[in-house]
């Protein structure tokens, strides 16, 4: 999406004051700005906002359109809800907590003779996977709220900005 911005050139009202004869001079011509700057959209998109209106002055880093946004503002809100979200961890802490407690039992009977080693070794490898369960739903959560951070960028990025003043 291409977006021009023309920036026309003002005859300064300062030059009235201090010439009046100037104001009774009839002068045919055409006004042409005196700069042309191409605007890029880093992606597609339709145009859901126009932040100037012609012949408006703006300054470097103003905000002249916006694109679309509302698909990335939902997918904001789910980002937001998995990033605040602990169920995840909440339920592995619980699987590793049994997963371990039934493992430290079992280690406790095969010392006194009554539980099997395979049995011991079931149980050992329950708590490693939960034990990596726990880990996986912690790095979830952060990459989620990495996901935040990476939408807000997209929308900053769908507001096109004046490059000069």
């Amino acid at each position: 999406m291409k977006i021009i911005l023309l920036i026309s050139l003002l005859f300064p009202a300062s030059l009235l004051a201090q010439e009046p004869s100037l104001i009774h001079r009839k002068v045919l011509g055409y006004v042409e700005p005196y700069r042309k700057i191409d605007m890029l959209s880093g992606e597609p998109g339709l145009i859901a906002e126009v932040y100037v209106k012609e012949g408006a002055e703006v300054k470097k880093g103003d905000p002249v359109m916006a694109l679309d946004t509302s698909v990335l503002e939902a997918q904001l809100r789910i980002a937001e809800i998995q990033a605040a979200s602990n169920a995840n961890i909440v339920m592995a802490t619980a699987d590793y907590d049994v997963s371990k407690d039934r493992y430290t039992k079992l280690s406790r009977l095969q010392r006194g003779g009554t539980a099997h080693s395979s049995e011991v070794a079931r149980a050992k490898a329950e708590v490693q996977k939960a034990e990596g369960q726990l880990k996986k739903s912690q790095e979830e959560k952060s990459i989620a709220q990495f996901r935040v951070e990476e939408i807000k960028a997209q929308i900053e990025r769908r507001i096109l900005r004046s490059p000069i003043d």
